[in-house]
């Protein structure tokens, strides 16, 4: 299950920091919410509006810890530092992902908090 997150999460890195932003998107479950109340839909389209207006987008992800939640095989919260560098931006955060796994047997992000 680790390997399988941490390609996945590696993934979602490259497809950021590539601006494929449909490729991004894929990786968050249609239920996807963050902490501030965004669904899936409105964040989907924010990311679009963002990304387009890039010229490039660098995410590198450090200190990368997994935890699955207590009693479930199916719900890991990925906790790691999170440095964007963008053409008019830049921040390090801490972040916080639950991935969960779909009936598919493949993994997506459900939650997502921090920064």
């Amino acid at each position: 299950m680790r390997r399988t997150l941490e390609r996945d999460i590696e993934g979602w890195r490259r497809s950021w920091s590539a601006r494929n932003t449909p490729a991004y998107l894929a990786y968050y479950a249609k239920d996807f919410h963050t902490d501030d109340g965004m669904d899936r839909a409105n964040f989907a389209a924010y990311k679009t509006r963002v990304n387009d207006a890039k010229r490039f987008v660098r995410i590198d992800i450090r200190d990368l810890d997994l935890y699955r939640y207590p009693g479930s095989d199916d719900l890991v919260m990925a906790e790691f530092t999170q440095v964007y560098q963008s053409d008019n931006y830049r921040d390090t955060s801490r972040k916080q992902q639950f991935w969960q796994r779909q009936p598919d047997g493949s993994w997506k992000i459900v939650f997502a908090a921090g920064g």
